[in-house]
């Protein structure tokens, strides 16, 4: 806080009694207007503010309540923010939505359904819904974005513009077929909001990333993507860029770049649309000439121009070039942002380590002024992928944050070099943090320790053959060689049924559940199909302590198996 800050709420404070409330209301809210959400001096300021309220025993109401709220939100102090909230008797909508906004913002989009459910429908709003949707969409829950959305028409509120941009993101994350895309592209049109470039660039998304689903038509899809990217009004960055992002993403670099030739002015976001989608097909000769052309033709490249290249130059083993965007990096970017600085370094660190550079990697990664998870990750990663395990166990102890690829790294890790013992541990300890595994982790464990840790999988799934499919057809049985029988039994009987290849393109990661700490089931998911011969998926589990008999109705069209073995 200033001096001049400072002496103003001194002043404030002398004149407290003497003075009419609302004039010393407006005061208060003028000194809130001088906080800068995203200043680091804004939430000290706040607070001071907050306190000096309290001692002058001013009560706040109504805008001035929801100014200090937003500036803790915005600071990132929801811990205050819900304490202020809470010590509102009667929220109005303002306040609740600038927390739902919050919560959902931060990731948790449970307490921000609380606060929205709390919300009586008679003093909710658009804007109200148009949060919660946001947050939703934001954390990838596309389904619950829709259902919210539905609730809203029911509960007779208006969509808007807002709304739309909102729900169709949602949509882009579950559609899989082109009847979803039109039914909300013809509320769209209803609405009136069609001619709004957020809208137009939110649907020509749905129809871009359904294109890529194994159920639709992707010609037909893109056709419709390409009539809506040729009707919006005014094109932004945004509109280019999802065109030429979703012919890249469906195998059409030549109409990918069609498009990037006829923009009239080509902007650095369509250019490194255009070096990622090479990039991202392997392309790399492509992308080095792409970027070329943008230094002849003086257009500055950005920290997204150069993750895309140094990640090819990984992926391909192209240490030189790699090494040369480095330098040339160094030379001409004197000042960098330091989410330029993050971002790039990032690049770098998995070009060194994937080139066999791990030292240098390190160096990189010790010199960047702010790190993150993915610095992190990608150092634990060359540590562990060049076999140097001892390092890669002290600096994961070391390491302040853990998200699901962290874990997975390095319990990928022990399994790969005979850690066994230790790489369980590690799996257990994930689940304790509530995290679910990815199916790398699991298919290395049961790749690498199928006898004394996975009593029950889908490697050892002793499948009866006596009892048919619902289509007359035998299931062939698990390989069960090597297992060792105990006196202690666990059943579980589950039902299966074959998958067609579509569900097996869906189907790429595998649901699991730990029965007790020595035992795996897994269900509704797949693994690597080299793995095994057929795949199929568990439609339901019964449950331990059962048997055959006890699941097994006469005339039941359902297939019934039972999988038998088990640890001490």
């Amino acid at each position: 806080m200033n001096n001049a800050a400072a002496t103003s709420l001194t002043n404030l404070a002398q004149n407290l009694r003497q003075t009419d409330i609302r004039a010393v209301a407006n005061r208060y809210a003028a000194q809130l207007q001088l906080c800068c959400p995203h200043s680091p001096t804004s939430f000290p300021f706040a607070r001071t503010i907050h306190a000096h309220m309290i001692a002058s025993g001013f009560n706040p109401h109504g805008h001035i309540l929801n100014r200090l709220m937003d500036v803790y939100c915005k600071s990132s102090y929801l811990v205050y923010a819900r304490h202020l909230f809470d010590e509102i008797p009667q929220p109005d909508v303002v306040s609740r939505t600038t927390l739902i906004a919050a919560y959902a913002s931060a990731g948790d989009p449970r307490l921000a359904r609380e606060i929205f459910d709390r919300t009586p429908l008679s003093i909710r709003d658009s804007v109200c819904y148009n949060a919660m949707i946001t947050g939703y969409s934001h954390n990838n829950d596309g389904h619950a974005a829709i259902v919210l959305f539905r609730e809203m028409r029911w509960n007779g509120f208006q969509p808007d513009n807002f709304t739309f941009t909102s729900v169709l993101g949602a949509l882009a994350l579950v559609a899989d077929h082109e009847r979803h895309c039109q039914q909300l592209h013809s509320q769209v049109v209803k609405s009136g909001t069609g001619d709004k470039t957020s809208v137009l660039n939110a649907l020509t998304s749905v129809y871009v990333k359904c294109a890529s689903s194994p159920s639709a038509s992707s010609s037909l899809l893109m056709g419709a993507a390409r009539k809506l990217f040729e009707e919006t009004p005014v094109k932004d960055e945004l509109s280019w860029t999802t065109i030429i992002t979703g012919y890249v993403r469906n195998d059409d670099l030549d109409a990918a770049h069609q498009v990037f030739i006829g923009m009239r002015e080509k902007l650095v976001v369509a250019w490194n649309a255009m070096i990622s989608g090479y990039v991202q097909k392997g392309c790399v000769s492509e992308a080095f000439e792409m970027f070329r052309k943008m230094h002849g033709l003086g257009i500055k490249h950005d920290e997204f121009t150069y993750t895309s290249v140094l990640s090819a130059c990984a992926d391909t083993g192209l240490f030189h070039h790699g090494k040369q965007v480095h330098a040339y990096i160094l030379r001409t970017e004197e000042k960098p942002t330091l989410d330029f600085t993050l971002s790039v370094s990032n690049a770098l660190i998995s070009l060194y380590w994937k080139c066999g550079k791990v030292d240098e990697a390190r160096k990189i990664f010790e010199k960047m002024p702010i790190k993150d998870i993915v610095s992190r990750n990608a150092i634990l990663s060359a540590y562990v992928g060049s076999g140097r395990v001892t390092e890669a166990r002290s600096f994961f102890s070391e390491m302040p944050g853990r998200n699901l690829l962290t874990w997975t790294v390095m319990i990928s890790g022990c399994a790969h070099y005979g850690l066994a013992e230790e790489g369980l541990k590690l799996f257990s300890q994930m689940r304790s943090h509530g995290l679910e595994p990815m199916a790398n982790a699991l298919v290395a464990i049961m790749v690498e320790v199928p006898k004394k840790w996975l009593p029950i999988c889908l490697k050892s799934l002793l499948a009866r053959k006596e009892m048919g499919s619902p289509g007359g057809e035998d299931l062939a049985p698990w390989d069960a060689q090597g297992l060792s029988a105990h006196e202690e039994k666990i059943f579980v009987a589950v039902r299966v049924r074959p998958l067609n290849e579509r569900e097996i393109a869906k189907n790429d990661e595998l649901d699991w559940e730990c029965i007790n700490n020595n035992t795996i089931l897994f269900k509704n998911g797949l693994a690597e199909r080299s793995m095994f011969p057929t795949a199929y998926t568990f439609d339901r589990v019964f449950g331990c302590d059962c048997s055959t008999e006890q699941v097994y109705e006469e005339g039941a069209k359902k297939v019934a198996l039972s999988a038998v073995s088990g640890i001490n």
